[in-house]
């Protein structure tokens, strides 16, 4: 699946930013985390340690085994608008 092709769907089944918080349907999380980190062309590795997270758990996001929440939620949405150097 291609990021442009993530976002589209995005667009299509998830809610963004209601009450300044990125709020996504659970299954909508997976499809986000992986499409950004596939715009910003880092490994599942690097992109847990921007987020301060493990590579494990980042792969779990990625297959829908577990969904972003709390403060990665949060860092998740300014990756999305802003890029991954916001975190840096």
């Amino acid at each position: 699946m291609t990021a442009e092709f993530a976002f589209v769907f995005r667009e299509d089944f998830c809610k963004w930013l209601l009450g300044g918080e990125m709020r996504l349907r659970d299954g909508c999380r997976s499809v986000i985390a992986r499409a950004l980190r596939d715009r910003e062309g880092v490994s599942q590795k690097v992109f847990a340690a921007y987020l301060n997270v493990t590579p494990s758990l980042v792969s779990k996001w990625e297959r829908g085994e577990k969904h972003p929440q709390g403060a990665a939620l949060k860092l998740l949405s300014l990756v999305e608008k802003k890029g991954l150097e916001i975190v840096a």
